[in-house]
């Protein structure tokens, strides 16, 4: 063998490693992301990903819904007045899981026909960022989250919990 020909033997396993290995690192990061937002925000990490399927149909990052429901739940366990502009109940709020508090807040920001009320609304419950859930709450969230599902885009608790393990070993091993 040349030492060109092991150049390109060395060159060629590299790449066969980062092909094989990128995949389970992005599931790694993806977990560890999931595991993290759940825990901050006590939402299930499958919520979190049925949103994330929802978000992404009209462009709106995992990160950004998120930060949403956190601003949501801030705002509700101050007693925003806001929401009872929406006719929505704190109390009654307070009751659902925050990924159910934000899909009956979208659907009634959504029912507002004047566009400039809708928008005050969505700022006043989400902050500055609240104008950018507009088109996702403009779409049937309830269809979406179920579509997520059905499609097979929201991961089992194991495969997260495995996965954010295992970004966990690679960030020890500095290898992300």
């Amino acid at each position: 063998m040349t030492p060109a020909d092991k150049s390109t033997d060395v060159t060629f396993n590299r790449a066969t490693l980062y092909a094989v290995a990128k995949p389970f690192e992005l599931l790694a990061s993806t977990s560890s992301k999931l595991a993290d937002m759940s825990a901050k925000l006590n939402v299930s990490t499958a919520a979190l990903q049925k949103l994330a399927y929802a978000g992404s149909t009209v462009g709106i990052s995992l990160e950004a819904v998120g930060s949403g429901i956190g601003r949501m739940q801030k705002n509700i366990g101050e007693g925003s007045k806001a929401f009872a502009a929406l006719g929505l109940s704190i109390d009654d709020l307070k009751k659902l899981q925050p990924d159910q508090a934000f899909a009956a807040i979208g659907e009634r920001i959504a029912g507002i026909k004047n566009p400039a009320e809708q928008a005050a609304a969505a700022v006043a419950v989400f902050g500055r960022s609240g104008l950018e859930y507009l088109p996702l709450f403009k779409e049937n969230i309830t269809a979406l989250t179920a579509e997520a599902e059905r499609m097979g885009a929201v991961l089992s608790d194991d495969v997260i919990a495995t996965g954010d393990a295992l970004d966990d070993e690679l960030a020890k091993l500095n290898i992300t």
